[in-house]
């Protein structure tokens, strides 16, 4: 997929925001860096074919780095493994004998489906956040009140425009900057992936009001990205029915394991049942001297995101207002 000119965020704003400029007149600005991982979300750096036992596994993982090692090295790029995930500890444990600087991410979430229908989930997620299931059971009859409907859309062509327009709106106001896809996007991810990319709609009056984008691999889905009509949706239910309530009732019927909800909103997933799941940055600077001045900025970042979910805890965790 080609993103659109001056979309992506480069490494050096990862590490140093607002203070890239400085950092980079300064020498430690890290780009060009080869970064392994996605780009938002979760997913596995390195992809290992399940079953292997523990000892090829590790062997797979480790040849695997290093012949991407080499290959930065050879060309003069810093190396950086993106949100690599607390439980991937053969990856990290071979980052870390490699000498990588740590710096830990914003977490995402991941929904365990350990039921088979919709009403089943309500009646657990009853257990832990009683209010949250009352709440959502009157959504839902607000919601076929109000006539909204759910749909999984196949042929995108028709209506590729208004979808990209809602995912390009809905982009800015949340990041400040363009959506990094051109019009094309669901249609060639639809066409790459085939059945694993699935885009669902919601509609109020026959109008396409919000689109969302999962994708399928195994036993597990991935939310990767909503767009809603901030005029049109407001005061409606839309949001949470096409970004959260339809597709754990679709996962419960495809008999997915678990779905990845990705980061923020963490107050809104975990009373909707998800867990936290700790992730990781794992960095290699182009050389030693660099890797020395670097470790106070990897310090901060950790530092920021300490601070960030320690905000989190205090404002959703101390005081639960579902735990009645």
């Amino acid at each position: 997929l080609r993103l659109r000119r001056g979309a992506t965020i480069d490494l050096d704003t990862v590490l140093f925001g607002r203070l890239k400029g400085a950092a980079r007149r300064l020498k430690l600005g890290v780009t060009p860096a080869l970064i392994c991982g996605v780009r938002s979300g979760t997913g596995p750096p390195i992809l290992v074919r399940p079953g292997l036992p523990d000892s090829e596994r590790r062997e797979a993982i480790e040849t695997l780095v290093g012949a991407v090692e080499q290959r930065a090295m050879k060309e003069g790029w810093a190396l950086c493994f993106r949100n690599v995930l607390e439980a991937e500890t053969e990856l990290r444990d071979a980052l870390d004998a490699n000498g990588y600087l740590r710096a830990p991410e914003l977490p995402a979430s991941a929904l365990e489906v350990r039921w088979e229908s919709f009403d089943q989930y309500l009646q657990q997620l009853k257990s832990t956040h009683r209010r949250t299931a009352r709440d959502i059971r009157y959504s839902a009859n607000r919601a076929r009140r109000e006539g909204l409907e759910i749909e999984e859309i196949e042929d995108l062509q028709p209506v590729a425009d208004r979808l990209h327009a809602l995912l390009d709106g809905h982009y800015r106001r949340h990041n400040g900057r363009p959506f990094p896809y051109g019009p094309d996007f669901l249609s060639e991810v639809n066409g790459n992936l085939g059945r694993n990319a699935m885009v669902f709609v919601a509609r109020q009056e026959a109008e396409i009001v919000g689109v969302q984008l999962v994708l399928r691999g195994g036993e597990s889905m991935w939310t990767a990205i909503i767009g809603m009509d901030p005029e049109k949706t407001r005061h409606s239910e839309a949001y949470f029915h096409l970004g959260y309530h339809h597709i754990i009732e679709r996962a419960a019927e495809e008999g997915i394991a678990r779905i990845f909800f990705g980061k923020l909103a963490w107050d809104t997933k975990i009373k909707r049942g998800c867990r936290l799941l700790g992730m990781h940055m794992m960095l290699r600077p182009r050389s030693r001297l660099q890797r020395m001045l670097l470790r106070p900025a990897i310090a901060y970042r950790g530092r920021w995101v300490a601070n960030e979910m320690k905000l989190y805890q205090k404002a959703f965790v101390g005081v639960d207002p579902d735990r009645e």
